[in-house]
């Protein structure tokens, strides 16, 4: 006797056809893998693509042709409401997106009285998204698991007092109503069931992971005798500043070690250009480093691949997260060297991986250790590299397999995930 396929409301602000960030992959590979492999009926409720600063049409055509999408309008409070760039708070809270709250919830009415779903996912950073799946939830008692790819409250942000405690309020709607709670790193879940400890029983991680479908893409030997360390992307100096790697770098050289004339470090679009060229120059490195510009995702790829080690930098700031960018050195099947801290989520991680080549991202003679031991192995032929068999398990299709077993488990109402608020 067949059954009925399972149907699922999810609800993301951020999909594509938008391509400002990596955001938008979580749900729309979550949505055509479960479709694909899982048969879900995946119902999509999101926003008009005009708001989006940049958009991409690669994935259109699928989308069009697989999925049931239902776009709204959203007005940016910021943008659309401002006097000579300046609002009131109250206008822009829980967040400037606030005002899709009314176009979502008229739009998702007539979805769930067309086809009403067995079960409500929804994804933040933005706070109006759980405002939205908690209402929904509520008015039509169907079972809602929020997504956590960010936390939504830390003890300075987001900004204003206002803002500050009316998206903590729906912090805790979210962790009353909601009937589980996914989060992208243990730090940061551990981080919530200290704030509240009834998600301990009702929580679990779904890491991000790589955007490959099918095949991991072949790591590419070294061309010259250079040895290049590659960082591709944004270094705020807040927390991600490459001047102990600079430091540690003049160090080696000014010591004679070996190969450390051959190191090249390449910066590929890390910003804060003027700053990081200034101590380049002053430690009289500008021949070993190099501030490149922005380059396309398949240029940067190729460019991954023909590394001969990727750099990683993540500071106290950062500790509750996992940058995309690590699962994306993972699948491009190169050493990874970590700048990151003691205590974060990176370096679990790098415990977990197996991945040695880790540093204290503020202390110079720490990443100098590090380049040290890297080198060696480089030169007896035994760098470590993440084995192809534990990186395929991060890949966003195994990822989607642990959010089918969730969602399914709940709508058979499994008593241990039968909590109630």
């Amino acid at each position: 006797m067949s059954h009925p396929p399972k149907s699922v409301l999810m609800i993301a602000f951020h999909f594509p056809p938008m391509s400002v960030s990596s955001g938008y992959l979580r749900p729309f590979r979550f949505a055509q893998f479960l479709r694909a492999d899982h048969e879900w009926q995946p119902q999509i409720l999101t926003v008009d693509p005009a708001i989006y600063p940049r958009t991409d049409e690669k994935h259109d055509a699928w989308i069009k042709q697989n999925l049931s999408v239902e776009r709204t309008t959203a007005i940016d409070t910021q943008k659309h409401l401002s006097f000579h760039g300046r609002y009131f708070e109250f206008m822009a809270v829980p967040d400037q997106w606030i005002l899709w709250y009314p176009f979502a919830l008229m739009r998702a009415y007539k979805m769930i009285r067309r086809q009403r779903p067995d079960i409500i996912w929804s994804t933040c950073p933005i706070a109006t998204t759980n405002l939205v799946a908690a209402t929904l939830s509520r008015f039509f008692s169907i079972p809602w698991v929020a997504d956590f790819r960010d936390p939504m409250t830390l003890q300075n942000y987001p900004q204003g007092k206002m803002r500050w405690r009316v998206t903590r309020w729906v912090e805790r709607i979210t962790v009353n109503r909601a009937r589980w709670l996914c989060f992208t790193a243990e730090y940061t879940r551990q981080q919530y069931v200290q704030r509240y400890d009834k998600l301990e029983q009702k929580s679990s991680v779904i890491p991000n992971g790589f955007d490959e479908l099918d095949s991991m893409p072949d790591a590419q030997p070294a061309t010259t005798d250079l040895l290049t360390l590659l960082h591709a992307g944004a270094l705020f100096p807040d927390g991600r500043h490459p001047k102990t790697l600079f430091q540690a770098l003049r160090s080696l050289l000014d010591e004679n070690f070996a190969l450390a004339d051959r190191i090249r470090i390449k910066l590929r679009a890390a910003g804060h250009m003027i700053e990081y060229q200034a101590i380049v120059d002053s430690l009289g490195l500008s021949s070993q480093v190099e501030l490149l510009p922005a380059a396309s995702y398949t240029d940067v790829r190729k460019e991954m691949r023909a590394a001969d080690g990727l750099l990683l930098f993540q500071g106290a700031v950062y500790d509750h997260a996992v940058p995309a960018k690590l699962y994306e050195y993972l699948v491009s099947m190169k050493p990874i060297l970590g700048l990151i801290t003691e205590n974060g989520e990176v370096s679990a991680q790098f415990a977990k991986l197996g991945i040695p080549y880790k540093s204290e991202i503020n202390s110079a003679d720490s990443v100098k250790a590090m380049l040290i031991r890297f080198i060696k192995d480089h030169q007896r032929d035994e760098v470590y590299v993440v084995e192809e068999r534990v990186v395929k398990m991060f890949s966003r299709r195994a990822q989607t397999n642990h959010l089918n077993d969730l969602l399914s488990s709940i709508i058979a109402e499994d008593p241990e995930l039968s909590i109630s608020e």
